[in-house]
């Protein structure tokens, strides 16, 4: 018996409940259906899935069998069939004693381990193949106990002709005593002839589809971004072999995200490829050089050989499937692996020599042949020799093209140049590295950015005019993306000071000092040099920089407070960013991009939402991954405000995901903060306090404007957990304070959360001192949040002092406030404070009717944490009401908890991680997730936060 219990892949078996369960169905000793066939693509699980039921099957007392079809050997008769059993009829000699002699001398004809069993002597009887299907029904019936015989007949599409007729007349006769018959196969093989319909209900297929997203983030694990999941998700096409070889490979540069390097798959991938012909493998070789579309002209050339051989081998490889004819159309038809990442293999399988040859052929073919500079130029980048000034020049020519839409593939064809001109000292290098920093920073690697420029700034003297300025500019933002803020700050002081010439491209640098400065909590500073880079851009016509420079300007109004100057040159700002094209727009994203941020400080969150759907529109169609973290993260921010707190959970996600591909800080940093807020608000506090933490450690003390919020952020989650009530006792002014440079319409919400602080430790006076404080947070006709802030830690401190009519007044203020700005969220924690201030005059029903407000709130926003909260004081209030999260006791949910499940829950809601319970249970973290997976299905919850207040409720403690 062969491969039965081979591993399959090292990932657990999961989006494949249905198909389990209707093998669970089949295996039943009452079931009808005695032939099961299993179809899919390659890789997608077939002999994964069977191997399952297997294992389920000899744990039920079934006897079990598996055999394989040989691959591309297709003259050993009955092969798979003697794979399956030849083994099991050596264990039992006796086996075929009560069959019909004629039977057992066709079995003795197939079968090795029956071949002692013909008559010395004799003549060997004729095979007779019709006997011999009866004589092999037989067999299975004298072989299978009764318990039961499941026999897997795998890599069916590979089997012999005799094996293949077989099959159909085990097919044909379904169902045998105590037996089930599963084979595997490929969805495109053919099953061959059928001479006959089985009985009906004999027989069933199964067909095996992709995985979901859902499933592949299972899969994956909590480790992985949503971002890189969907990516993942998308480049294999939920296919688990794809999959696997995918999540293993190392993740490339931000810059260079192309096909990655895939030892570890290779072996798996090449199986099939390395068992064809030598010919039939060169010509796969020579396709993989080619790409897609190809053409037989192009194969043979890359192959060094005739048409006639590349129509032989491409046959010989849609035969085996490698190939895969195009749609009519699609790409000009053609022929194409079957999957991106087997021509990745293949192409790695060839001689690195060869390869070198094979793509100078096909370049110097599509030259001859007139093919665009960009059909071109991959092959050439493959094949320039040293100082080939033709071939660098035909790179340098594509890659500019390319940086307007794939900076990630200029970066590769611009680095292909810089190896033609080896001589480090060429003055031809200087612009090529310029531009390939250019298309480094602009696609998300400021690492390398910097790298190649501070080569450049070797190359270029300090009188090269716009070259070296556009080299310091560059170089100061990938100095600021990577949190090295004074750095960057020492380059561009240190070359406007030197700087003459009033054209864009000093505009931008005064631009990138502006964001700098900022940064560095000099807001003079910045509005100061982002005034100055408005002028010289106005002067000299630049209206992209013009626009970036008034969005710099807008933000930092804002951010100071200058609430009526912010407001009038944001408008202005949208006004001209509105009227930029794409590719202007593309030019100066990272300047515009803080106009959505100065609307949402302003609270004007649908115009901040627009303008964030436009740059992330942008962004994505010319590749400027460097602004896509960012511009999530102001999307989240608007997002959470708006009380959208699933949607802001995601963006926080992808943009924290995008921030730790580019290893870059200063996003990952915003990124981080948001994430921990948000995550605080919808219940997960164990998931805030980590990012909350990890934004604290990576700031330090190069991140003067980020490390209060982070600490601050920090803290807060801690505080909302009701771990510390001493929040307020931390520096709000001066060096280190949160205060110290926030944007100034947050005040009032900052200031009621340590009024909140302040009165859960009873330090009344800071709580009125705090509430004082939040009433400067900004005009309330401009700024509603502000002012629904300010109305609220006025009411907390009046009930504190028992003024419950002027506190329940002041809360319904908040409400309005911030009903008007339309923060569903902010709404609902003032409907608390409102029914504090209803609880404390006495007046019962009107604090249930503002908690069942603030419950409607909570639970259209997805604000979990406080959900509960609000559910805790109806409860406490005599109201009942069911728990959020409550487990729906039908047969959907799924009924109770298994043992190990409930082990699981009990470990999960104590705050263990996925890694201590794997630890304490013995068992892997995969098996964790999917475990917490059907407990979170089973009652209705999502979150740890929610799984501990349901098992605090069934044990009888009070929520």
């Amino acid at each position: 018996m062969a491969g039965g219990t081979a591993a399959f892949g090292s990932w657990p078996l999961l989006g494949r409940d249905p198909e389990l369960a209707a093998f669970d169905s089949l295996l039943a000793r009452d079931s009808r259906c005695g032939f099961v066939e299993v179809a899919g693509e390659p890789g997608i699980g077939k002999s994964r899935l069977v191997a399952e039921v297997c294992h389920r099957a000899r744990a039920a007392g079934w006897s079990t069998a598996w055999g394989a079809a040989g691959r591309f050997q297709a003259d050993s008769a009955y092969g798979i069939l003697i794979d399956a059993l030849d083994d099991h009829l050596a264990d039992r000699p006796g086996a075929t004693e009560l069959l019909e002699p004629r039977h057992r001398d066709q079995l003795a004809l197939v079968f090795p381990a029956l071949r002692g069993a013909l008559p010395d002597g004799a003549p060997a009887p004729e095979a007779d193949r019709y006997v011999l299907h009866r004589a092999f029904a037989g067999l299975l019936s004298a072989l299978a106990p009764r318990s039961g015989l499941l026999l897997v007949l795998d890599d069916a599409h590979r089997a012999d002709p005799a094996s293949a007729e077989l099959i159909c007349h085990l097919r044909r006769h379904a169902p045998l005593p105590r037996v089930r018959v599963v084979v595997v196969r490929r969805t495109r093989s053919c099953p061959g002839p059928h001479a006959g319909p089985p009985a009906p209900g004999a027989t069933r297929r199964i067909e095996l589809d992709a995985l979901d997203r859902a499933t592949v983030a299972r899969l994956l694990g909590p480790g992985t971004g949503r971002a890189r999941c969907a990516e993942l998700h998308a480049a294999s096409g939920g296919n688990p072999l794809y999959l696997e070889v995918l999540a293993r490979a190392p993740e490339p540069p931000a810059a260079e995200r192309g096909p990655a390097t895939l030892e570890w798959g290779h072996t798996r991938l090449l199986e099939e490829f390395r068992f064809l012909p030598a010919g039939t493998r060169l010509v796969a070789q020579a396709i993989s050089v080619i790409g897609h579309p190809s053409d037989p002209e192009l194969i043979a050339a890359a192959a060094e050989t005739d048409t006639a051989a590349v129509l032989a081998g491409t046959a010989d490889l849609l035969a085996a499937d490698l190939l895969r004819e195009s749609p009519a159309g699609e790409d000009g038809g053609g022929v194409g692996f079957r999957h991106p990442l087997l021509r990745r293999a293949v192409y790695a399988s060839a001689n690195p020599l060869w390869r070198r040859g094979a793509h100078a052929r096909v370049g110097a073919l599509l030259r001859s042949q007139g093919a665009p500079v960009q059909v071109v130029a991959p092959h050439v980048a493959r094949s320039a020799r040293v100082g080939d000034d033709t071939a660098a020049e035909l790179l340098i020519g594509a890659a500019r093209t390319a940086s307007l839409h794939a900076p990630g593939a200029a970066a590769g064809l611009l680095r292909s140049a810089l190896g033609v001109w080896v001589d480090r000292t060429d003055p031809r290098r200087a612009g090529v590295q310029l531009d390939l920093a250019g298309v480094l920073l602009a696609s998300g690697d400021p690492s390398a950015a910097r790298d190649t420029l501070h080569d450049v700034l070797h190359l270029l003297p300090p009188g090269d005019g716009g070259r070296r300025s556009e080299a310091i500019r560059m170089c100061a933002a990938a100095e600021r993306l990577l949190g090295r803020l004074d750095a960057a700050a020492d380059l561009l002081h240190h070359e406007l000071s030197a700087h003459r010439s009033g054209g864009p491209g000093t505009a931008a640098l005064w631009r990138e000092l502006a964001r700098t400065e900022f940064h560095r909590a000099d807001s003079t500073t910045a509005r100061t040099a982002a005034v100055r880079a408005r002028e010289l851009a106005e002067r000299c016509g630049d209206r992209a920089g013009a626009a970036g420079a008034a969005s710099v300007i807008a933000y930092c109004l804002a951010a100071a407070g200058e609430i009526a100057a912010a407001d009038t040159e944001t408008r202005a700002a949208a006004r001209l960013v509105d009227g930029l094209t794409d590719a202007e727009t593309a030019a100066v994203l990272d300047d515009v991009m803080w106009l959505p941020w100065a609307e949402g400080l302003l609270q004007r969150f649908g115009d901040a939402l627009r303008h964030v759907e436009r740059g992330l529109g942008v962004a994505r169609a010319t590749g400027r991954d460097v602004a896509v973290s960012d511009l999530l993260t102001c999307k989240a921010s608007a997002l959470t405000w708006l009380g959208r707190l699933r949607e802001a959970a995601e963006c926080t996600e992808d943009a924290v995901d995008a921030a730790r591909r580019m290893r870059a800080d200063t996003p990952l940093v915003t990124g981080l903060v948001h994430r921990s807020l948000v995550l605080a608000a919808r219940g997960d506090i164990e998931g805030a306090r980590a990012h909350g933490d990890e934004a604290v450690l990576i700031t330090g003390a190069r991140q003067p404007l980020f490390r209060p919020l982070a600490e601050f952020a920090a803290g807060a989650v801690r505080f909302a957990a009701g771990e510390q009530a001493v929040l307020h006792r931390a520096p709000v002014s001066g060096p280190g304070g949160l205060l110290r440079l926030p944007e100034y319409p947050l005040r009032a919400c900052l200031y009621a959360v340590l009024t909140a602080s302040a009165l859960r430790s009873g330090d009344l006076g800071d709580a009125e001192r705090f509430a004082g404080e939040a009433q400067a947070g900004g005009p309330p006709d401009l700024l509603p949040c502000s002012a629904g802030f300010a109305r609220l830690a006025r009411s907390m401190v009046l009930a504190a002092r028992g003024a419950a009519d002027r506190a329940l007044d002041a809360a319904r203020e908040a409400v309005e406030a911030f009903g008007r700005a339309g923060a569903v969220a902010a709404a609902g924690v003032a409907h608390l404070g409102a029914a504090s201030a209803c609880e404390a005059a006495g007046d019962r029903p009107a604090a249930l009717a503002e908690l069942d407000r603030a419950a409607r709130a909570f639970t259209a926003c997805g604000a979990e944490r406080l959900l509960l909260e609000t559910v805790r004081r109806q409860r406490r209030l005599g109201r009942r009401v069911p728990r959020p999260g409550a487990p729906r006791r039908s047969r959907e949910s799924g009924g109770d908890l298994t043992p190990r499940e409930s082990e699981v829950a009990a470990l999960a809601s104590r705050g263990r991680t996925n890694r201590e319970i794997a630890d304490a249970l013995v068992i892997s973290e995969h098996t964790v997730e999917t475990h917490l997976s059907r407990v979170y299905a089973k009652l209705g919850v999502s979150s740890r936060t929610a799984l501990a207040a349901h098992l605090r409720d069934d044990s009888g403690d009070p929520v």
